[in-house]
């Protein structure tokens, strides 16, 4: 039964990827200047890889911590790429602004773009990967 339950969350993972590459947002994913949308990527990843080790491996208690760790990192590293792209949004905003010239704002709305878009994204993907994984685990305990 515990196989089956597995096949069936990483079938609604590859659910899920597929909808987001049809939608595009992977394509957003690309442009997060912060990698940490990539960190926490690979932590879910691994995270799985963890949750079917422990199926092999009953006896390692190393996995089951990781396996308590990982959803509050999900969380906190969704919540410092939020206080990171807020950061770069506003860092500088208005050193050397000068509003006669249209190239200048045109420069400092294209940094407040890309820090709220770093700040957005890193918030999605920390979030929804903490909430999957705690839904699987939730479903996967002994």
């Amino acid at each position: 039964m515990r196989n089956y339950m597995l096949l069936f969350f990483v079938l609604i993972d590859l659910f899920i990827l597929g909808g987001l590459y049809h939608l595009g947002f992977l394509s957003y994913i690309l442009l997060d200047t912060s990698y940490i949308s990539y960190i926490i990527i690979v932590l879910y990843l691994l995270a799985n890889l963890n949750m079917f080790l422990s199926d092999i491996y009953t006896e390692n208690r190393i996995l089951e911590r990781i396996a308590a760790w990982i959803p509050m990192t999900l969380t906190s590293l969704g919540f410092l790429g939020t206080v990171i792209g807020i950061f770069m949004a506003l860092f500088g905003l208005f050193a050397g602004l000068n509003f006669a010239d249209p190239a200048s704002v045109q420069l400092i709305l294209g940094q407040i773009t890309n820090g709220l878009s770093v700040a957005i994204l890193t918030t999605i993907a920390g979030l929804s990967s903490a909430i999957m994984l705690s839904i699987k685990y939730l479903f996967h305990e002994k």
